[in-house]
This record gives structure tokens, C-alpha cells and sequence, in this order.
């Protein structure tokens, strides 16, 4: 059985934010959150599974809540224990 764990996912921007996150090590990569408010400056926790090295994978994707601008999607990330998932839009 593959194991979880608690990763924080902070906005550090000046707009509220959708968030969507994909779990890259579980079968199929399944989302996880789907258009998640995330306000400015919050921060939030995710449950994430880890590999055999304790890394999640993930690819995020953030878009502004009054629904201005293109939608900022992240690559292939991998976290470690204690990192923090940094969302944002240009």
C-alpha cells in the first residue's frame, strides 16, 4: 500500500486563486483538488502519496478567482518532506 503524506500548498501571491493539484505517483495521476479556493497569502494542507525516497509528484494548476488571465499550470514537481507547494499566476 502506498503511503501518504501531508504537503502544504501556499499562495504567496495578491489574488485569490482556483487551485487544482494532480497526484503524480498514484495510478492514473488523479486530482486531488479540483478548483480550490486558495486566498492570498493562505496557506493549505494536501494529502499526497510518497515514493520509496518519501517524494511526492504533482502538477498544480492556478487560476485567478474573478476569472482574469490564462490559467498558470505547473510541470512534473517533486516535493520533499517539509517543502512547501508554491501556487501562482503571473
Amino acid at each position: 500500500m502506498a503511503s501518504r503524506q501531508t504537503f502544504t500548498v501556499l499562495n504567496r501571491g495578491n489574488r485569490d486563486l482556483f487551485v487544482t493539484i494532480n497526484d503524480l505517483n498514484e495510478s492514473g495521476s488523479p486530482t486531488v483538488w479540483v478548483d480550490e479556493r486558495l486566498n492570498e497569502g493562505a496557506a493549505a494542507d494536501v494529502q499526497l502519496t510518497v515514493d520509496g525516497s518519501r517524494e511526492a509528484r504533482v502538477t498544480w494548476r492556478a487560476m485567478r478567482s474573478d476569472g482574469v488571465g490564462e490559467p498558470e499550470i505547473s510541470s512534473d514537481m517533486r516535493v520533499d518532506e517539509g517543502d512547501v507547494i508554491d501556487v501562482y499566476v503571473r
